[in-house]
């Protein structure tokens, strides 16, 4: 029986560095439901190699129906009170006058 009668699968590790990501995280996509596996004696996780080429065909973000990008205006203000706290202007006075240096 040769090796080409059985099915390309792959395993969250393998599977991790195709995609240059952590195993974690394809163990993550199957548990979410996001990535469909099969397990192997009730313990190993394998993924098939047409769930893999669904998963990478499908995109990552949904675009979102006629969105325009909304253009908000920049109003500039003022410096906050912290800002204006740490000027050396105002904090002068509260110290009272320097002593001069003898």
């Amino acid at each position: 029986m040769s090796s080409e009668n059985f099915p390309r699968v792959f395993t969250p590790a393998t599977l991790a560095r195709r995609w240059e990501c952590s195993e974690r995280h394809v163990r993550n996509l199957i548990n979410s439901g996001d990535l469909p596996a099969w397990r192997l004696g009730g313990k190993l996780l394998r993924i098939t190699v047409e769930a893999v080429q669904a998963f990478e065909a499908t995109p990552a973000v949904e675009p979102a129906p006629n969105m325009k990008p909304e253009i908000v205006p920049v109003i500039p203000t003022k410096p906050s009170m912290r800002a204006a706290r740490l000027d050396l202007g105002i904090l002068r006075p509260l110290r009272g006058p320097r002593k001069p240096k003898e």
